[in-house]
């Protein structure tokens, strides 16, 4: 078979070139890798190259602080207790410590003066008054 027979078919020389272009951009893209290493060193920029900004932190305590307490006018019945660090929490007085995220809602405001007492169910929770139902739906109306 001479060459003239091979390129008879006129696919199979598409195809070596295609062959041939896939290789040759391989080659390329394995070469150019090489530009950005210096004999196997990442030469990346570093921390220490990079200038520092002239910023100025806030005191910062690493050490937490508990947060101060809201003070509440809700009134407790013997055997419940507030939790929660806006007192929004009415719980049994045996129940563990209610720990939350601390974070204020304008609806908190509604429980502190309402009346956490023991319920039918014999736990203690927030007394559904007209006052405390209606302060919630306005407080959650405006959110």
């Amino acid at each position: 078979m001479d060459i003239q027979e091979k390129t008879k078919n006129p696919g199979t020389g598409r195809f070596l070139l295609t062959l041939f272009l896939l290789f040759s951009l391989f080659g390329i893209a394995f070469g150019l890798s090489f530009i950005f290493v210096d004999k196997g060193k990442d030469v990346s920029p570093t921390l220490e190259a990079v200038p520092k900004a002239q910023v100025k932190l806030p005191n910062y305590s690493p050490t937490p602080t508990q947060p101060t307490p809201i003070e509440s006018n809700a009134k407790v019945q013997d055997g419940c207790k507030l939790g929660g660090c806006n007192r929004e929490i009415c719980l049994n007085e045996s129940d563990e410590v209610a720990t939350t995220i601390c974070l204020y809602k304008p609806v908190y405001e509604c429980y502190r003066d309402a009346l956490c007492e023991k319920q039918g169910d014999g736990r203690c929770d927030w007394t559904q008054t007209q006052t405390l139902s209606a302060c919630i739906i306005e407080k959650e109306k405006n959110r």
